[in-house]
């Protein structure tokens, strides 16, 4: 993960690292890590966080900064008046991860700004299971990301050019008034 996100989806590294636990297959092609990783999430006497250090692989720096900016209750925390986050976010997992092994589909999580409150969508269809995470806006980037993922979102123009970069995105063309813009993340 790393600081905050300006709009759109975006996937980042804990997500990354959460889908390729749940995808994780065996030399015969089984989905093989998904059992002890559901069961862990199931058990309320387990910390989410530490869920996600001790099976997902996810950085003792990743807990830090999810613990200080996405589950933080204080006035400094993200979504400090939608607090408790942490339960929506294991739950939808728990969902999510229950639909993908019940179907024995891939599982693929995205983070989706914009919304007026944290709340967890999951979309099955016969190819995958699809875990939206949808929040209202945080906090802009304050280092620039520089490494292309294949996330676009396309808009009406608004004064942009092709070649046009933010922080963490990059406008790749302008055809017939729609803007194609593409995704970066940390490298």
């Amino acid at each position: 993960m790393g600081d905050g996100v300006l709009a759109g989806m975006s996937k980042g590294r804990v997500l990354t690292k959460v889908d390729a636990l749940a995808n994780h297959r065996d030399a015969s092609g089984k989905f093989d890590r998904r059992e002890a990783f559901l069961a862990a999430l199931k058990d309320d006497g387990q910390d989410y966080l530490e869920i996600l250090l001790g099976q997902a692989g996810i950085t003792p720096a990743d807990a830090t900064y999810l613990r200080a900016t996405w589950y933080n209750p204080g006035q400094d925390g993200w979504w400090h008046a939608l607090q408790p986050i942490g339960p929506v976010m294991r739950h939808g997992l728990i969902k999510a991860l229950g639909e993908a092994t019940t179907r024995d589909l891939p599982l693929d999580s995205y983070w989706n700004l914009g919304g007026r409150m944290v709340e967890i969508s999951v979309a099955v269809s016969p190819y995958q299971v699809t875990r939206l995470i949808h929040t209202p806006p945080c906090p802009a980037p304050t280092r620039n990301r520089t490494r292309k993922v294949p996330i676009w979102r396309l808009t009406p123009m608004n004064g942009e050019t092709e070649g046009q970069e933010t922080f963490d995105e990059v406008v790749e063309t302008v055809t017939a008034g729609i803007a194609v813009v593409r995704r970066k993340e940390p490298a």
